[in-house]
């Protein structure tokens, strides 16, 4: 009989992989074969001019927007969520805080909910009881990050973060201790 085997380690799988992206608006292209590979707890942060495709790329990554040719392939189980670049109006405003942090977590059990909710919302120093359409540009972004981090994302994507947001309440998120993957401009 011959040398036992070994076991073969295989690479963890990335969350996240854009493969051969193509996307353009009119003339221009934003993405041209483009690609990209998140890995688990990595860091990604995407610069540019403004009117570059930033924000059309992370709308790509979240599956809001299709791309022209190619795929973008992600974990089994991946949980996302995504912080948007500008505050929504309408239905999101409307409501309380507490009601806006819980609307991310439909189909958890009740415990686990009120123990994210909770969570968040101290984390971020918010009033469960506001309404959204009264806060301010600033606490309506601490908002939408609490009802973010309450899902507990394997990736995070953030559409610049600090529009609006003090840079203690961004302190106080823990994101910089966070094992998930972050995508941010």
């Amino acid at each position: 009989m011959g040398p036992a085997a070994r076991p073969v380690r295989l690479p963890p799988m990335a969350e996240l992989e854009l493969r051969g992206a193509h996307l353009s608006f009119g003339a221009g292209a934003l993405l041209d074969d483009a690609s990209l590979v998140i890995e688990p707890g990595e860091r990604v942060c995407l610069v540019g001019r403004n009117g570059t495709g930033k924000t059309s790329l992370l709308r790509v990554l979240t599956g809001e927007l299709d791309l022209d040719e190619g795929q973008v392939v992600t974990r089994p189980g991946l949980t996302l969520a995504r912080l948007e670049q500008d505050v929504p109006k309408g239905a999101a405003a409307e409501g309380t805080v507490e009601e806006l942090v819980r609307s991310a977590l439909a189909g958890l059990q009740d415990w686990e909910v009120e123990q994210r909710v909770e969570r968040e919302l101290g984390r971020l120093e918010l009033d469960p009881a506001a309404t959204v359409g009264d806060l301010s540009a600033g606490m309506k972004r601490r908002a939408l990050l609490a009802r973010a981090l309450a899902t507990e994302p394997d990736l995070l994507i953030l559409d610049e973060p600090t529009n609006h947001l003090e840079l203690d309440a961004i302190a106080r998120t823990g994101l910089a201790g966070a094992s998930g993957s972050i995508v941010k401009v």
